[in-house]
């Protein structure tokens, strides 16, 4: 378990030097396009650059929380949870308006649910961090 641990932990801390990298590079080539130093491809304009570089911390945020999600899944699992309290089936999600109650009040996030979260997050914690 501890190098699952330490494998995941490696895996978050990629995904933040891939955002760092990529705000270094939307950065340069945005000032080299202002100081004509740089061309774009036939199909790019400018506004696609300066589009993709206001929505980098987002598009990192949701790869972040993704890579939480997975570690918090892997885990419950490996305490024997059967079943991820707070998720839904995929049915539920593509008909909300055509679900059960019961369908509905299975996808609220229970108190054990928090309590894994919990134990999740002091798993974290306590571990040791990956040497870079």
């Amino acid at each position: 378990m501890s190098n699952e641990r330490s494998d995941w932990l490696s895996r978050v801390k990629a995904v933040e030097r891939e955002h760092t990298a990529m705000r270094f590079t939307a950065d340069h080539v945005l000032r080299s396009l202002g100081e004509g130093a740089v061309e774009l491809e036939e199909d790019l304009k400018r506004l696609d650059v300066t589009r993709a570089s206001d929505r980098l911390e987002g598009t990192y945020a949701i790869r972040l929380f993704s890579e939480f999600e997975v570690g918090l899944k892997d885990f419950l699992m490996a305490q024997g949870v059967k079943k991820i309290p707070g998720t839904r089936s995929r049915s539920s999600i593509e008909s909300p308006h055509t679900s059960s109650s019961r369908d509905r009040s299975s996808t609220m996030l229970t108190r054990s649910g928090c309590i894994g979260t919990n134990s999740f997050i002091n798993w974290c914690m306590a571990s040791p961090r990956p040497r870079k």
